[in-house]
């Protein structure tokens, strides 16, 4: 009887303490980034947009390399990286609820950019020749200058105002030129990476637009002077939603054990004392 008792005990203990746990096993919420804070020294910034590109079709991300899954996304998500640690990228995601975690990069797809551009072209590059840039500079027909990503990328980054002195300065910003198969002559400033093309300084996109004093912002739809870059596809495996985890399933999976093994014990008890005849409350007639 003892023995019964001292299991029964041990059941119910078990069960008040699966219920008290805290749910800490790859539960779905917003990461720290106490790793981060901790291997800083040992990570490099990265500042690059990203597509979730996993065979599974989604992607895992976790709170640190290899720690628990915080959040979920299926492939064709677009992330912005913030360092790299390894082979992991720390990402934020800007949908409707912002989060950040860490994904293995193989898992990740970069989005053409200015550091692909560099990849591909730099051979191609030039040091800045002070007389040629000051004659496309001179030639300019208005004093507005768009801000390129890139050469021949499908949208500019910005478009400003500038007086004649700024523009003359100009020359003085340009770190390497680039000359795309148009003949166009690229120039890449020291402000941000940015490129402007200097034999079209002025040449839009037709959707950029630009600040003006007050706030307000106004298009500039100038029509397109350059070509538009043919990027190289990426290659995606095909969605699927995500799987929580596993372990997500655990807390309630000890839940049911307890209760399963609890009931068992409770039928064994009292199953045992009717059958030696009776219940405490009986008496004999």
């Amino acid at each position: 009887m003892r023995q019964v008792k001292r299991i029964a005990l041990l059941l119910a203990l078990l069960l008040s303490l699966t219920l008290t746990a805290p749910v800490w096993a790859d539960v779905i919420d917003e990461p720290p980034n106490d790793f981060f804070v901790t291997h800083e020294a040992a990570c490099e910034y990265d500042r690059r947009w990203y597509c979730a590109n996993s065979p599974r079709g989604y992607v895992n991300f976790r709170e640190a390399p290899g720690g628990r899954v915080t959040e979920q996304a299926e492939n064709g998500a677009r992330v912005l990286s913030t360092v790299l640690y390894q082979d992991w990228v720390l990402v934020e995601y800007y949908g409707d609820v912002y989060w950040e975690g860490w994904a293995p990069r193989s898992e990740l797809s970069v989005v053409y950019d200015d550091i692909s551009f560099i990849e591909e072209c730099g051979s191609q590059f030039v040091p800045c020749d002070r007389e040629l840039v000051d004659a496309l500079l001179s030639a300019r027909e208005s004093r507005y200058v768009v801000y390129w990503p890139y050469p021949n990328a499908e949208r500019a980054r910005d478009v400003q105002w500038k007086t004649d002195e700024s523009i003359a300065n100009m020359a003085d910003h340009i770190t390497a030129l680039y000359t795309d198969p148009e003949g166009y002559v690229w120039g890449q400033t020291r402000m941000f990476d940015y490129w402007v093309c200097l034999s079209a300084l002025d040449g839009g996109d037709g959707q950029v637009t630009f600040d003006l004093p007050g706030g307000a912002t106004t298009p500039y739809p100038k029509p397109r002077v350059v070509s538009v870059r043919e990027l190289p596809p990426i290659e995606f495996y095909p969605a699927q939603e995500p799987k929580p985890p596993l372990a997500n399933y655990l807390p309630a999976l000890l839940v049911l054990l307890a209760v399963l093994l609890s009931g068992t014990a409770l039928w064994f008890f009292y199953g045992k004392k009717r059958n030696k005849g009776g219940t405490p409350c009986d008496t004999p007639n």
